[in-house]
């Protein structure tokens, strides 16, 4: 897999959290914004370092994959 000219995320819950509404107005409009949803429930947290340019929290909690999903598909910018 290639690096993109797009912003690589992966959410994570060992990053510092973020509102998304802030996140992503900070992403570029030219960009695509590809985000990497893992399940886990212990464990390190390095299922995409090899591919993502950063990590991001989004909950201050622990989130099942498909809220978290929901968090970025509907969230306000």
């Amino acid at each position: 897999m290639t690096k993109s000219d797009s912003p690589l995320s992966a959410l994570s819950g060992d990053a510092p959290t973020q509102r998304l509404s802030k996140y992503l107005p900070t992403v570029p409009t030219t960009h695509n914004v590809a985000v990497f949803v893992g399940a886990m429930a212990r464990g390190r947290d390095d299922f995409a370092d090899a591919y993502v340019d950063e990590k991001i929290g989004i909950s201050e909690y622990p989130l099942s994959a498909s809220v978290a999903c929901g968090k970025v598909c509907f969230s306000t910018c």
